[in-house]
């Protein structure tokens, strides 16, 4: 059987500091650097819930796999390199040197790190970022329990700096529409992390770009819809693209994002709210120390 479904952990992407590119350089690429973040307990990189909530210690198996990602700030090439198919109606991302992205999507914007994770441990990542979208390639590896993925995103609502605290962010709205790529052609798909790192997900598998969701289209076991659906107003704490494993065979992708903007609910009275407004639409509870 060479199928996917999605596991019951949600990966969080993380930042503890804004040098965190600049952890364990272990190569160049596109004229600029290479880093690996820390591996699940440590400082800096991805962490890894599971089904209850919590992360696993360092030292669990796959524990040193499970933050495998490396992001490079390209000079004159990189992610901006590869161009979107189809943005039209979406706003890109503005993304620093140090990989922190600032996205406004219409009602919101989103601050936070990009970041990546993978699963399994022959599973391998990597991610790069331009000015205006970041993009991941490399093989999710088979497992027979599909507990392997990748993974590449941002928090919704960090600050800048060392130590920065990743926090929620009330989501209400009718429909995300998503500019992206996947030229790798493997399975796809969008999740929604809240802070409890449940997820909600939607395949775009075979989608075209842009994609307009429903935000009640995201589900928590979407490979089938038989979980529970998304409800508007949920407060969320990270955005990702996530390719899923197969229990028979590696899987290759290459894929990127390239913007979002966020349609609102006719009553969801959330105007204009930006990184001015982030504290009022936070939830107050602060995310993980990433």
């Amino acid at each position: 059987m060479n199928q996917w479904r999605s596991r019951g952990a949600a990966r969080v992407l993380g930042r503890t500091s804004a040098a965190l590119w600049a952890l364990s350089i272990s190569a160049t690429s596109c004229g600029g650097r290479t880093g690996q973040g820390e591996s699940l307990g440590g400082d800096a990189g991805s962490t890894e819930a599971d089904g209850a909530g919590g992360v696993p210690e360092a030292g669990a198996e796959d524990a040193a796999s499970a933050v495998d990602g490396a992001a490079s700030q390209a000079d004159g090439g990189g992610a901006d390199a590869t161009i979107a198919p189809d943005a039209a109606g979406t706003s890109p991302p503005a993304i620093g040197g140090d990989g922190y992205l600032t996205l406004d999507a219409g009602p919101y914007v989103f601050v936070g790190y990009v970041s990546s994770s993978v699963g399994g441990s022959s599973s391998t990542i990597s991610l790069t970022y331009g000015a205006t979208s970041f993009c991941a390639s490399g093989v999710v590896g088979a497992n027979e329990t599909f507990n392997s993925w990748a993974t590449a995103g941002f928090n919704v609502d960090q600050t800048q700096g060392t130590q920065a605290t990743a926090k929620t962010l009330l989501l209400s709205a009718s429909s995300i529409t998503l500019a992206f790529s996947n030229q790798g052609g493997s399975p796809l798909m969008m999740q929604l992390i809240d802070q409890g790192y449940n997820y909600w997900c939607y395949p775009l598998t075979g989608a075209s770009s842009p994609a307009t969701i429903p935000l009640s289209s995201f589900n928590s076991q979407c490979w089938d819809d038989s979980g529970q659906a998304f409800t508007p107003g949920t407060p969320i704490l990270a955005i990702q693209l996530e390719v899923p494993g197969s229990d028979s065979a590696d899987t290759p992708y290459s894929f990127c994002f390239f913007g979002m903007t966020i349609q609102p609910l006719a009553d969801a009275g959330v105007a204009d709210a930006g990184v001015a407004d982030a504290a009022s639409l936070d939830e107050g509870g602060a995310g993980q120390d990433f």
